[in-house]
């Protein structure tokens, strides 16, 4: 039908995937900081305060990636089965913003991974 309105469905997904990307390579850069932060420190390991007052919970990364999965695979059919284009653009515009503020700021804070040090040596 009309070229614009296929551009308005694929521009969000185009913007979070880059916003993806973005947060992608921004963590693998804290990782490496903190990673020589680790190596030069003097007193040791970093300390997460966060970690020590909330406790470990140990909680396999494919529960969490399943969550996800299924909680995202609901929204795009179901948006995409209603075609209710105001919120795609909306939900992928906010996605892609949290993703490259997170990538932002996991560059500019030096904390150890949430699964420790022995997490982060792997």
């Amino acid at each position: 039908e009309n070229p614009l309105r296929a551009v308005k469905w694929v521009a969000p997904l185009v913007w979070c995937f880059a916003a993806f990307c973005f947060q992608s390579v921004m963590l693998h850069e804290a990782t490496l900081l903190y990673v020589l932060n680790h190596s030069t420190a003097t007193e040791g390991v970093l300390v997460d305060v966060g970690h020590d007052i909330l406790g470990n919970k140990v909680v396999p990364m494919k529960v969490l990636d399943l969550i996800s999965f299924s909680a995202m695979s609901c929204f795009f059919f179901g948006c995409a089965l209603i075609r209710d284009l105001r919120l795609w653009v909306k939900v992928f515009l906010c996605c892609g913003f949290l993703f490259f503020w997170k990538g932002l700021l996991d560059y500019i804070t030096d904390l150890p991974d949430s699964g420790g040090w022995h997490t982060c040596e792997k």
